[in-house]
């Protein structure tokens, strides 16, 4: 994966020193320049789940996905940077229900610098 090209496709331009003011702006560049596509999940060609597939198609194409594929490559990028990550796995919760409602899950992403987790 190439660093640079993913930081130039987020517009990010600040430090890559791993801290939390960083991985704010980290953040926020990520969440503002790549769209979430939550319709991709269904209908369509199959999904490919490498990092070579996912950064063509958010990087190289100037795409956007869906959590899997954006959580997984960010959080890629973020180890690269020197961030210590962990994925994690959420369930949405049906109040009509009262239940967890499986097939709807979402990957999310614990982030730690040297002093903070978020």
């Amino acid at each position: 994966m190439d660093v640079q090209k993913y930081l130039q496709r987020i517009e990010y331009t600040g430090s890559r020193v791993a801290n939390l003011d960083n991985l704010n702006q980290l953040c926020w560049c990520h969440a503002t320049h790549v769209p979430q596509y939550t319709l991709d999940l269904f209908g369509g060609e199959g999904k490919q789940f490498d990092l070579e597939n996912i950064y063509h198609k958010i990087v190289q194409l100037g795409l956007g996905g869906f959590c899997y594929e954006l959580n997984g490559l960010f959080g890629n990028l973020l180890k690269l940077l020197g961030y210590k990550i962990e994925l994690l796995q959420g369930s949405c919760f049906m109040q009509s229900s009262d239940e967890f409602n499986f097939p709807f899950d979402h990957l999310l992403l614990k982030v730690c610098t040297l002093v903070y987790c978020v």
